[in-house]
């Protein structure tokens, strides 16, 4: 969808998923200013979690007239690589290229246990920065009692024990 206006605005746009009980899953997904010129600067999402039932998703968008290429790198805390599944490969990183006005998504999981980092997305020379978004998805194992927030049943005022 592409919106014009001759005075400021404001957007948001939202994506719903279902998770595996059916309950409604609310992310944003990017908005592109198309006015302004896509820089060449490295994009870094702040934080990702993969593993343990976190899944995370890219999403990058090419607002340039031409071709983007790069690479999308995962990064843990501590500075060392990722290591995560996308599809059927064990990566720490892909290239990407995204057609002019394209769009594509990027969805990692957990190889062992719990990580946490960011990710970059580092254009080649000579190409944009395609703009994104990161969402991380919590989806717990199922259980018996379908209680996926032990605290959420605990009243108000009274303390948990052990």
């Amino acid at each position: 969808m592409t919106i014009e206006s001759d005075q400021p605005l404001a957007a948001v746009t939202l994506r719903e998923s279902r998770n595996r009980w059916g309950e409604p899953l609310y992310s944003t997904l990017p908005v592109v200013d198309r006015s302004q010129q896509p820089a060449s600067d490295p994009l870094i999402f702040p934080h990702v979690a993969i593993g343990e039932g976190y899944t995370t998703e890219i999403i990058l968008i090419n607002s340039a007239t031409v071709v983007a290429r790069g690479r999308l790198e995962l990064v843990e805390s501590s500075g060392k690589p990722m290591l995560v599944r996308s599809g059927a490969d064990t990566v720490s990183g892909l290239a990407f290229q995204l057609e002019a006005n394209g769009v594509s998504r990027y969805r990692f999981e957990g190889v062992a246990g719990l990580s946490v980092g960011f990710a970059t997305v580092t254009p080649e020379p000579g190409s944009a920065t395609p703009s994104g978004r990161p969402g991380s998805v919590l989806e717990p194992a199922p259980s018996s009692s379908h209680n996926r927030s032990p605290a959420a049943s605990i009243p108000m005022g009274e303390t948990p024990t052990s």
